[in-house]
């Protein structure tokens, strides 16, 4: 836009790397240079207040276009957000203005990750979004947090099988069975918090959270930031605590099954025996691990 001449779009999420586990929107982030920002602004404004001020223009120039509508503009969040709607094609863009910090996690959790850790990030955010455990604005975990937990537990893995067989070798159907058996199992939810920064098995910084079971997932950059906490509300920590062994005992059960027919129905089982997946890519990385 002429009023913006610096103005440059990059893309990032789920949809760009492939995991989005059925999801449509994308993630695009607007970096404006200082000067274009506070034109015709007069005194002293901080980057929080610029940044929804432009977020506001760009909200009336959307509103006045014939191929873009405006469906949510959520400019009192950490991250204040303008969501979009491409008319033409249907398709969704989350779009933020200088938070290039978004990219950067990002790239970091895509560094963190191997194609198979990839490959269930996708899995898992679509089984998520089957059994209705998925979504920050319901006060469930985002897909960003579901992809911390993919990533340290492939971390956790790694570091044991190099510890065992000085191999990180594992298959995809491995990594899926011991994901749910993990968080289902073996992490304690009271004491310990997912950590990929740290990339081990981590206790809760404050003493005071360690008194209810409720999940912990540091932030990979901002490492003050809690994923979990205040978004994820309590009776949804409890539902997805009852997913996760939901998952495991299924897979367990699903371990020692004789066919490929058999194992393909514990799958749909996994999730609510949905066939049509909406996308070639989650059709193709449940096959094969089955």
């Amino acid at each position: 836009h002429p009023r913006y001449p610096s103005l440059e779009l990059q893309l990032f999420g789920s949809l760009v790397d492939g995991t989005a586990g059925g999801g449509s929107d994308i993630d695009v982030n607007a970096e404006i240079d200082a000067e274009d920002l506070r034109q015709e602004l007069c005194g002293t404004v901080t980057p929080d207040l610029l940044r929804l001020i432009v977020l506001r223009d760009l909200r009336a120039i959307f509103q006045a276009s014939a191929e873009w509508c405006v469906r949510a503009a959520t400019f009192a969040a950490r991250t204040p957000v303008l969501g979009l709607v491409h008319t033409p094609s249907g398709c969704e863009v989350d779009l933020t203005v200088n938070k290039s910090i978004c990219v950067t996690k990002n790239e970091m959790l895509r560094r963190l990750g191997d194609p198979n850790t990839r490959h269930l990030t996708n899995i898992v955010k679509f089984w998520a979004r089957q059994r209705l455990i998925y979504g920050k604005a319901h006060g469930r975990l985002s897909g960003f947090a579901f992809a911390h937990l993919t990533v340290f537990y492939s971390q956790l893995l790694a570091v044991s099988l190099e510890s065992q067989y000085g191999s990180q070798s594992f298959t995809l159907s491995e990594l899926l069975c011991g994901f749910f058996a993990f968080y289902a199992h073996q992490l304690d939810w009271a004491l310990e918090c997912v950590s990929v920064a740290n990339c081990t098995r981590t206790i809760k910084a404050h003493a005071a959270m360690r008194t209810t079971a409720h999940l912990c997932i540091e932030d990979c950059v901002e490492r003050e930031l809690d994923l979990c906490i205040p978004h994820l509300l309590a009776k949804e920590n409890e539902r997805l605590r009852v997913e996760f062994n939901r998952a495991a005992e299924l897979l367990k059960a699903g371990a020692g099954v004789g066919t490929a027919t058999d194992a393909s129905a514990v799958l749909c089982r996994l999730v609510e025996t949905v066939h049509d997946f909406p996308d070639a890519s989650t059709a193709a990385t449940l096959q094969q691990t089955t």
